[in-house]
């Protein structure tokens, strides 16, 4: 029987298809972060929930695949009119619960529009006494004007965060990770807050 070259590429695509990464010695994106993080570090990841564990694995390799494009605070916000401001300006402490870097930033919408058109947000990372961790804190206050003082939060949450994680909310990168496990966590909170039906 004579090999065509239409066969030849039949039998190369069947091969392929029948195939997986690891036979052609291409590591998987999950063996290659396990080797570059280290076994402990992936398994600290691997026991994370799913979501919070896909963040942090594109956080360590912006290439990871992503099961679906998710919606970032920041793009949710800006398609219901808000302007984000990263508030560049930050205070940093140490407390008897560790060392805190707080941040300030807001979403301003057009004040000529009626109603609440800032969204404060107190961002506060903690880092917490060697081995207890991380926490994200956070504080919103939904206000008519920038020049309205602040009392009670109408939105408030703690995430707690392995200490594996660097997260400081001075870095515009983490800042942007902090962002999204916030919205992850109270994206339907933030919805009614805000007065959006989608």
């Amino acid at each position: 029987m004579k090999l065509t070259e239409a066969k030849l590429k039949q039998m190369i695509l069947e091969a392929i298809k029948n195939r997986r990464f690891q036979d052609f010695r291409i590591p998987t994106p999950d063996e290659k972060l396990k080797a570059e993080l280290g076994d402990e570090t992936y398994e600290k990841i691997q026991s994370l929930d799913k979501n919070q564990r896909d963040i942090m694995k594109q956080s360590f390799d912006p290439n990871y695949p992503r099961d679906i494009k998710q919606e970032s605070f920041i793009s949710f916000m800006e398609s219901h009119g808000f302007t984000f401001n990263p508030g560049l300006t930050f205070s940093d402490y140490h407390e008897n619960d560790g060392y805190h870097v707080i941040r300030h930033m807001d979403f301003m919408r057009d004040m000529s529009l009626p109603g609440m058109n800032v969204l404060d947000l107190e961002l506060d990372t903690v880092d917490l006494k060697s081995g207890e961790g991380k926490q994200i804190r956070y504080d919103f206050y939904l206000k008519e004007h920038p020049m309205d003082s602040n009392y009670d939060p109408d939105l408030s949450g703690l995430i707690k965060v392995s200490d594996i994680f660097d997260l400081d909310a001075r870095k515009t990168s983490d800042t942007e990770t902090i962002l999204f496990l916030i919205f992850n966590k109270e994206k339907e909170k933030i919805k009614k807050l805000i007065g959006a039906s989608k």
